[in-house]
Order: C-alpha cells, then sequence, then structure tokens
C-alpha cells in the first residue's frame, strides 16, 4: 500500500510539471523580457538623475548592471520578472541597498524605488521613481 500512495504522489507532481511546461510555466508567453540597454531618468523629488540597466534574463531571474549619473556606475542587479509585467530588483553598493518593483510595458518599465541605507551610519533612507525605456 505505501508503493501506491508514492506512485499517485509522484503522478501527480509529474501531471503538474508537465502542464507547467506545456503551458509556458512563470516565463510563458506573457511574461515580457526584460533583457536589454534600458535608460532613461531616476527622478528623487528635488532632481532628476539620467539612469541605465544592462539586464540579462534566464526564465524568471534576471542579472545585470545598473547606473545613475552622480551616484554610481555599474552595481550589480539581481531580480525577477513576473508573468504579470512586475520586475523587482535589488542592486547593493556599498551601505546601501537600491530596490524597487518596476512595472514593465513593452519597451518601457517604471516604478518606485528605495535606497535602503539602514547599513550606514547616520544616514536616511530615499525614495525615487524610476523610469527606463530601451
Amino acid at each position: 500500500m505505501p508503493n501506491r500512495h508514492l506512485l499517485l504522489r509522484l503522478g501527480a507532481t509529474a501531471a503538474l510539471c508537465l502542464s507547467a511546461a506545456c503551458s509556458g510555466g512563470a516565463t510563458g508567453p506573457h511574461a515580457p523580457s526584460v533583457s536589454g540597454d534600458w535608460s532613461g531618468i531616476t527622478a528623487f523629488p528635488t532632481q532628476g538623475r539620467s539612469s541605465s540597466m544592462s539586464l540579462s534574463q534566464s526564465g524568471t531571474s534576471v542579472t545585470g548592471t545598473f547606473s545613475v549619473a552622480g551616484a554610481f556606475a555599474d552595481i550589480t542587479v539581481t531580480g525577477t520578472v513576473d508573468a504579470s509585467g512586475r520586475f523587482s530588483f535589488l542592486a547593493p553598493r556599498n551601505c546601501e541597498v537600491w530596490g524597487g518593483t518596476l512595472t514593465v510595458d513593452g519597451s518601457s518599465m517604471s516604478g518606485p524605488i528605495v535606497i535602503d541605507r539602514s547599513g550606514c551610519t547616520a544616514q536616511s533612507n530615499e525614495s525615487a521613481t524610476l523610469n527606463l525605456t530601451r
């Protein structure tokens, strides 16, 4: 009897896996590609700064570099993109971490970001909006 339960569970797992593969899973036709070079503006409350990302995507995983003029160049960015068009990323830089969730719409993506400076001495977090196109 225990073998029968194991076979039923394995069969159900295989069916789910095949179903996900046939429908494309999380990286199916509805998941946007964020691979490529993106440029635009990081809009802070008092100023805007030219910004860019160069991204590579494998499935839902994203890696690349992120630059903001006057702040840093080519820091490592990692993240994920989901089927609903949300690109969530983190980019650690020294004692701070830049991160956010951008909405991807074809050749543009935008959304709020936060610069988390809780790891820095006597510095406050900061918010901005990142708008990029490719």
